[in-house]
């Protein structure tokens, strides 16, 4: 075994962890399409939760005597996901 067949082994030894290292760091990448799921449902919840409260805020800020438009926005928006359109109005 002379210098270039010992220098050749090394070449292919470090070719071969390279890709072993990238096959096991591809498998890593896949679940970052869950985690900016993830994060983009909370985003959502949030985003509800937030809109719920304004809607009770603004519910108890409406002066009760007619018309009632107001009124009965904000009590359509205390059922659930309704608050994310009506909180808006």
């Amino acid at each position: 075994m002379d210098i270039n067949d010992r220098t050749r082994i090394r070449i292919n030894n470090k070719l071969n962890n390279r890709v072993m290292r990238n096959k096991k760091t591809s498998y890593n990448t896949g679940s970052k399409g869950f985690q900016n799921f993830g994060l983009f449902a909370l985003g959502v919840w949030a985003y509800f939760i937030i809109a719920w409260v304004v809607n009770v805020i603004k519910l108890v800020n409406c002066d009760f005597e007619g018309p009632w438009k107001d009124e009965i926005i904000h009590a359509i928006g205390l059922i659930g996901p309704a608050a994310g359109i009506t909180v808006w109005f």
